[in-house]
């Protein structure tokens, strides 16, 4: 039989919010005090590793989402300013935390609530224009703004089969098909 004492076993301290500049679990895992004792040189990967490899699945998620919820033409746009605005407010908070040894969590969350949004609108605003531009230029190669409908393929459908029948018939339904092209 396994006797384990629990009594004589080392316990972590209990979180205690009211003292939370002493807790070290608060700000980085490893305490406030001593990351802002560091050098410049050496918070630079700390803040880094705190906040900076994590930030990709937000990105990319926030991203996704942002893209799903944009209205239709403005989808590539929103997804791409979202991902990237949060990667910028990410490695500004990351240079922010290391030059002024503030923690490097409450850093990020305090630029990412302030600055993101705006930061998210201006690259928006600056990737629509190209994402309108690759939309004209197919549109030039590619008929225009036509839509294609199933009824204009059962049409087209039957047009083929009276087609193969008679001459008469294949000049009415090109004549027709044209005219679904200026609508």
């Amino acid at each position: 039989m396994i006797n384990i004492n629990v009594a004589n076993s080392i316990q972590p301290p209990p979180f205690s919010p009211v003292n939370w500049v002493n807790n070290k679990m608060v700000m980085t895992g490893k305490g406030w005090k001593s990351y802002a004792g560091m050098s410049v040189g050496e918070r630079f990967p700390k803040a880094w590793s705190s906040i900076g490899k994590g930030s990709f699945p937000f990105a990319l998620g926030f991203g996704v989402q942002s893209a799903f919820m944009a209205p239709r033409h403005r989808k590539v746009s929103a997804g791409l300013a979202t991902g990237l605005s949060i990667g910028v407010t990410t490695a500004l908070s990351i240079g922010v935390s290391a030059l002024t040894g503030l923690p490097p969590m409450i850093t990020d969350l305090a630029l990412q609530s302030m600055l993101q949004p705006t930061m998210d609108r201006i690259m928006a605003n600056a990737i629509q224009p190209l994402v309108d531009f690759g939309t004209n230029q197919r549109r030039v190669n590619f008929g225009g703004d036509y839509r294609d409908s199933s009824t204009a393929m059962t049409m087209r459908q039957v047009a083929a089969r009276e087609m193969s029948a008679s001459l008469m018939n294949a000049r009415q339904w090109l004549g027709q098909e044209g005219a679904f092209m200026h609508q």
